[in-house]
């Protein structure tokens, strides 16, 4: 398994997976190029996630800068919960932002 790293709440998180985690194709807009893992929420604190790295993959959207700041933004104005989270994800892989 090769170790990739993923940021969760500004810090670098080195989570083991057999699969790449990003496939730099944003999942809002189809762009290819960089991209980054957007987190709906923060269910977990940090030291949590350092003691079961996996875990700092849910919740998670890849998409690419310009669709990642939009997104940053409407999860600012709304409370998220897991139910949100789900229509969320349903909404990105469905449309644009």
């Amino acid at each position: 398994m090769k170790k990739q790293t993923v940021s969760y709440r500004g810090k670098p998180i080195r989570v083991a997976v057999d699969y790449p985690v990003r496939k730099k194709i944003c999942q809002c807009c189809g762009k290819k190029g960089l991209t980054s893992l957007h987190h709906w929420s923060y269910e977990y604190p940090v030291k949590e996630i350092r003691k079961c790295p996996i875990l700092v993959l849910q919740n998670t959207t890849e998409l690419c800068f310009l669709c990642h700041d939009k997104a940053n933004t409407l999860r600012k104005y709304y409370e998220i919960d897991k139910a949100t989270i789900d229509r969320l994800d349903s909404l990105i892989l469905t449309s644009t932002l």
